[in-house]
């Protein structure tokens, strides 16, 4: 084999394989990628997160607006009983242990029907941080149901 024909055992960084500035250029983009890659990702996560909060606060909320008409319903609070916060007739406070320090808030509605002895209750529950006033803060479920009136006081806000 002709000596110009032999292959040289070191590598031609000067032709086609690209020299250390390349590769070093390589390694920065790479970085560059791998790093917007991973900050796109925690971003997605922490919106996800916010999402199961805000559907864990959702759930919660209709369980108390749940609990407010079953109260009504059977006669055991009235609707006046039944406004404002919470506190005052759940049991258990539903955020205890959580170091959480908000609390439910009902807005409770009774509106006549064309139906002897059934009103139309409404009850809207808000979370209300410690602190902060209530009408400043959404609605997070809103429940509408005809209940049977109970109890000779609970008709006086209610025309015919």
């Amino acid at each position: 084999m002709a000596r110009s024909e032999r292959r040289s055992r070191k590598p031609n960084l000067t032709h086609g394989g690209g020299g250390r500035g390349f590769i070093l250029l390589d390694l920065v983009l790479a970085l560059a990628l791998f790093t917007v890659g991973g900050l796109a990702v925690l971003a997605q996560l922490d919106f996800g997160l916010r999402r199961v909060i805000q559907a864990e606060h959702r759930v919660a909320a209709a369980g108390v607006a749940r609990t407010a008409l079953a109260l009504f319903e059977s006669g055991a609070m009235s609707d006046r009983e039944l406004e404002g916060p919470a506190s005052a007739w759940l049991d258990p406070p539903e955020d205890e242990g959580t170091g959480d320090t908000a609390q439910w808030h009902c807005e409770f509605d009774i509106e006549p029907s064309p139906w002897p002895d059934l009103v139309l209750a409404s009850v809207r529950v808000r979370r209300v941080p410690a602190g902060q006033d209530a009408e400043g803060q959404p609605v997070l479920v809103e429940l509408r149901q005809f209940a049977f009136l109970r109890g000779p006081d609970l008709s006086a806000g209610v025309a015919p």
